[in-house]
């Protein structure tokens, strides 16, 4: 905007509330400086400096699950064109109560003009978000407001939040064409509020606070608990349905069939899905994230086909609808199914980014890589089922329309759909062990990795689509149920005078289902949990027990057996008896 400037503020911690919050006040005059000037004098071009920046710092310097210290202020540049705190605080109370006509006024009317009022002004602190990791956090933080009774204010400003003595980054989707709040060109506030004004629905601002987004999304240690906020993320092993329930429970009391969203994009998906609704009563949404996934693996369309093409089956007017940010993941789509109005079954907003990283690129301006994100999000929340991956977006689906809850399937898990109750026409998926999903799991995973795909760039010097940092989600192998297995703290699994060996993969995912299909004595089911698969030369390679009931299997494989010596990290082997290994 052309009133952009730049000034610090100061962080003054709130002793004993947890989570940690601080009040923000201006600690600059307010005159600031320009965008650029202070992007360079905080290393914006270089990211984040100093251990303390590594990661996901919290915004205040505080441990998760511990309240700030009193007495503790820091300082943070943050950039606006409207002063970010009211001008002065004196004498609000008595100019809120000034405002009304005393005779409309009874005493406990007037108590309640005057009692003051917090405001929460909900941030983003980290410029690697995409879009609905940025709105996924800001959910929480407004449903922090509605718990402690403040006044929720979004302001995703044209920098990060940045934690003290941290670099400040440039925030990818502001374009300042649009002005200052990226928030206001996709959603509307949850307030009434208007940012840096003295008054609140004629109630005197007591405090402009501000919490530390991540502190809420990694919730352990929280006095609320997991159901208070919202996740998008977790393990990738197994669906816990009763979690993801209570997360998606939590988005969707402030989300629900796209209150938040601006009229006018909400209208725009309506006309987009009612074009296609007139030609199919059996739309099927489906979600592959691409350019940018780094925190959980990938997956290929291939993997999509077996559901498509059951989906089709059941379906003969059926549609597919599909949104990516990969646009090779859209040609392979097209390629199989033809695109809708040409005899095929493809309809899509938009064809995905032919780029590295869909949130970083500066090939996309902000408004398009927003909009388009929003705009996909919308359209899958009107599927009449969807096919998604770990994704803030996929689950923003699922928070505007809650139904979704049970009409969907998670491709990102490994467990070959144990964990996730199907419906009948997706029966051929999961037919022999979801034989037809992993095989298309593992031939979209080598279409992937084959070089020249992509143009070749410096970041990405093969071209391939999976890119570096990125991998592919591959099934567990069939579970094969040992009839004996041994905990083992000593030594390790291939002690000849034991007659034990390490157990495979297969034989580690069927440790641990076995047992949970087993009764003990009295009936009991023992209740383990199976937490994936690693790499680590400085643990026994097999399967490994930690604490009582994580079970994680390593592949590391060559070099010395390494002692299941463990006990400093409450960790033991689990070896199976040679000679009575298993059984199907």
């Amino acid at each position: 905007g052309s009133g952009l400037l730049c000034r610090h503020y100061r962080l003054t911690c709130l002793p004993g509330v947890q989570p940690a919050r601080a009040i923000l006040s201006l600690a600059s005059p307010a005159d600031g400086s320009p965008l650029g000037q202070a992007l360079a004098n905080r290393g914006g071009a270089g990211g984040r400096t100093g251990a303390a920046c590594t990661g996901v710092p919290p915004l205040i310097p505080s441990p998760i699950g511990a309240p700030c210290k009193a007495g503790q202020t820091y300082t943070l540049p943050q950039c606006s064109d409207r002063i970010l705190v009211p001008p002065t605080r004196s004498g609000t109370a008595r100019a809120a109560m000034d405002e009304q006509p005393s005779s409309s006024l009874n005493v406990l009317e007037a108590a309640a003009v005057a009692a003051p009022m917090d405001v929460l002004i909900a941030t983003s602190d980290h410029a690697g978000h995409g879009m609905f990791a940025i709105v996924e956090r800001v959910i929480n933080q407004i449903l922090l407001a509605r718990r402690i009774g403040a006044i929720p204010y979004v302001y995703i400003g044209p920098a990060v939040f940045a934690p003290p003595n941290c670099s400040l980054r440039s925030q990818p989707y502001y374009d300042p064409r649009l002005g200052d709040n990226v928030w206001d060109y996709y959603f509307v506030q949850p307030s009434g509020y208007r940012l840096g004004d003295s008054t609140a629905g004629g109630r005197p601002v007591r405090s402009v606070q501000v919490v530390s987004p991540e502190t809420l999304y990694q919730q352990d240690g929280l006095p609320s608990g997991g159901s208070a906020f919202t996740q998008a993320y977790g393990s990738t092993v197994y669906y816990d349905e009763e979690r993801m329930r209570a997360f998606r429970a939590a988005a969707s009391s402030v989300v629900a069939n796209g209150s938040l969203v601006l009229p006018r994009l909400a209208r725009r998906a309506d006309r987009h899905f009612s074009r296609w609704r007139q030609a199919s009563k059996h739309i099927l949404g489906m979600h592959l994230r691409g350019t940018d996934k780094v925190v959980n693996r990938k997956v290929a369309p291939e993997a999509y086909f077996p559901f498509a093409d059951a989906w089709i089956t059941a379906h003969p007017d059926a549609l597919l609808m599909v949104a990516t940010d990969e646009a090779a993941y859209f040609q392979r789509i097209v390629a199989r199914y033809g695109r809708w109005g040409s005899g095929g079954r493809v309809v899509s907003l938009q064809e995905g980014f032919a780029v590295d990283n869909v949130i970083t690129s500066r090939e996309l301006s902000g408004r398009v890589k927003g909009e388009s994100a929003v705009l996909d999000a919308l359209l899958l929340s009107k599927a009449d089922f969807l096919l998604k991956t770990t994704s803030a977006l996929a689950e923003f689906a699922l928070w505007v329309s809650p139904r979704l809850h049970r009409s969907h399937a998670d491709l990102q898990f490994s467990d070959r759909f144990q964990s996730q109750q199907l419906p009948s026409w997706a029966e051929p998926v999961v037919r022999d062990g979801a034989r037809a999903f992993c095989e298309g799991l593992a031939h979209g995973c080598a279409v992937d990795g084959a070089s020249g795909a992509l143009g070749r760039s410096d970041d990405n010097p093969e071209g391939a689509i999976l890119r570096p940092g990125q991998a592919c989600v591959l099934c567990q192998p069939l579970a094969q149920y040992p009839v004996r297995a041994r905990r083992v703290t000593r030594g390790s699994c291939e002690d000849a005078a034991a007659g034990l060996r390490s157990m495979t993969e297969a034989e580690c995912v069927g440790f641990v289902k076995g047992l949970r299909r087993k009764p003990e004595a009295g009936g009991r089911r023992r209740s383990f949990t199976y937490i994936g698969v690693v790499v680590e030369p400085s643990e026994p390679s097999g399967c490994l027990l930690w604490g009582r009931a994580k079970v994680e299997f390593n592949s590391h494989a060559g070099g010395a057996p390494r002692s299941c010596d463990l006990g400093a990290k409450h960790g033991a082997c689990i070896c199976v008896e040679t000679g009575r290994e298993w059984q199907a």
